[in-house]
């Protein structure tokens, strides 16, 4: 869409611009006569009768040239005098007035002083975009806005509403006149070769808006997919790499670098450049890969393992700033999942703990500085364990948890959105939500893809109110099933990707909805 530019409309004036000097009005006249009253076709004429010359009409000899020229002849101007009201010579616009007002002159006549149809607001206009073509997004003729989303009427376009001031991403009409929950774009590729599953990563979003995603699978002979799609879910670029170890498990961004995880191995891409670095032990950041800004980016290997890599790595050789592994007496008694970026710098951790004495199990969350001390550790008996942890703008958790086999409820699960001191906020219990994945807005709103609750079988997007978990929308996405990823881009619109298989083979596919 257009950008729009406001106020109200005052008309350019006609006339103030003349790219053919006016007949007789200042401009130089020349003719070429062999003698007075003989044109140069050689036809003759009376001869000029105007002031300033004269004849004598009582014994004039035709054929005496005399005559009194001390008088200018009036077909021959000077030179063009800027303010005389006539566009002469090299002057581009003069009005007589010439102060540089609206629908004027400037004060020398070399350009015109602002008006309708320059490009520029001024004055009163409400809209200049210099087409003033009356299109969508655009400016009217008159310098007043055309049609454009958040006028408040339904208009031409792709607008799906319009509410005029009340356009509010998440609110049911968004800010680009798309309803909340649409599945907007998509995009499908088919005829891949996965021999074991094909597993596509959660998009991640360049500086450019553009969502980068990866599909890979367990087998040397599987495709490989990495690539750049834009917002319209386009391909943009496809990296032609190959990658020694697959399949990839997590990505993050660092900056503009687009940093991926595989056993024992990561890798980057930047400003074109490939970049690998693989290490029997290394810690990749299989279970979570998550920038944490500045200071880089968390790796979380399954089991015990956490560690903080600087902004330049990966690189060939390098290791973490710092490193921590589970309390002793160790991987027993503990057990980390995953981790997330926290409140003021810091690094989440969520897993399972089981008590020493009782061997009840408990869901763990522990917290890091991010020079990699232990700030916090916390217990929640209500829970077995902590599968899955995304976190806010404020660093406040948002976790899930499986109820276990046998327990009330099974096979559901637990959602809990906490505040930045741990505390519960609320609980939801989704029944038999198969492999869910979330996100969180910027706002803080939860998104969550996992199965009906219905019992229908197919996957479907929910937005959460941040503030008790209700739903604020839904949409059905039969595209998707088991192992798809989301991810909430910088405009607010929530990315699904998924690998799987379709009649013709292994395939990935991308979806964008609306916010």
């Amino acid at each position: 869409m257009r950008a729009r530019y406001w106020s109200s409309v005052v008309l350019l004036c006609g006339g103030c611009f003349n790219p053919e000097p006016p007949e007789g009005m200042g401009l130089e006249t020349e003719s070429d006569t062999d003698g007075p009253g003989e044109t140069e076709s050689g036809q003759t004429s009376d001869g000029p009768t105007g002031p300033g010359t004269e004849t004598d009409t009582n014994d004039s000899d035709p054929t005496d040239t005399d005559s009194d020229t001390d008088d200018p002849d009036p077909t021959e101007g000077g030179d063009p005098v800027c303010g005389d009201g006539q566009v002469e010579g090299d002057e581009v616009c003069d009005d007589g007035v010439n102060d540089g007002s609206y629908g004027g002159c400037a004060a020398d006549c070399s350009a015109a002083g602002p008006y309708c149809g320059d490009g520029e607001v001024t004055d009163d206009e409400a809209c200049d975009d210099g087409d003033n073509d009356g299109s969508y997004g655009g400016c009217n003729d008159d310098c007043t806005p055309a049609a454009f989303c958040g006028d408040g009427s339904l208009d031409a376009g792709d607008e799906l509403c319009d509410e005029g001031a009340d356009n509010e991403n998440g609110g049911g009409c968004n800010i680009d006149c798309t309803t909340s929950g649409t599945l907007l774009f998509e995009s499908l590729q088919t005829g891949l070769t996965f021999c074991d599953g094909a597993f596509a990563s959660a998009a991640r979003f360049n500086s450019e808006g553009n969502g980068l995603i990866a599909a890979t699978g367990y087998c040397g002979q599987d495709s490989q997919l990495l690539q750049e799609f834009s917002p319209q879910l386009e391909v943009v670029q496809d990296f032609d790499v190959l990658l020694p170890q697959t399949p990839i498990s997590e990505t993050t961004m660092v900056g503009d670098k687009w940093v991926m995880s595989a056993s024992g191995c990561n890798y980057a891409i930047e400003d074109g450049m490939f970049i690998e670095a693989c290490g029997d032990g290394r810690l990749s950041g299989r279970s979570s890969l998550a920038s944490v800004g500045d200071p880089g980016f968390l790796a979380l290997d399954y089991g015990n393992r956490l560690g903080l890599y600087g902004p330049m790595s990966p690189s060939v050789g390098d290791t973490p700033v710092w490193e921590a592994t589970t309390p002793e007496p160790g991987f027993y008694e503990y057990d980390w999942y995953r981790a997330a970026p926290g409140p003021a710098g810091s690094i989440l951790v969520v897993g399972q703990r089981r008590q020493p004495t009782s061997m009840a199990e408990v869901g763990l969350l522990v917290q890091y500085t991010a020079a990699g001390n232990e700030a916090d550790s916390n217990t929640y008996a209500a829970v077995e364990q902590f599968d899955d942890i995304a976190t806010g703008p404020d660093g406040a958790p948002l976790v899930y948890s499986r109820i276990g086999y046998g327990e009330p409820g099974y096979p559901g699960g637990i959602l809990t959105q906490m505040d930045a001191s741990f505390d519960v906020v609320w609980n939801l219990q989704l029944s038999d939500p198969g492999d869910i994945r979330f996100a969180i807005y910027g706002s803080g709103a939860p998104v969550v893809l996992a199965q009906d609750s219905l019992g229908k079988g197919i996957y479907q997007l929910r937005k959460l109110d941040p503030a008790d978990g209700s739903m604020v929308w839904s949409v059905d996405v039969p595209q998707v099933s088991y192992d798809a990823r989301i991810a909430v881009a910088p405009d607010d619109y929530i990315w699904i990707s998924a690998g799987g298989y379709g009649p013709e083979g292994g395939q990935l596919w991308v979806g964008r909805v609306s916010p």
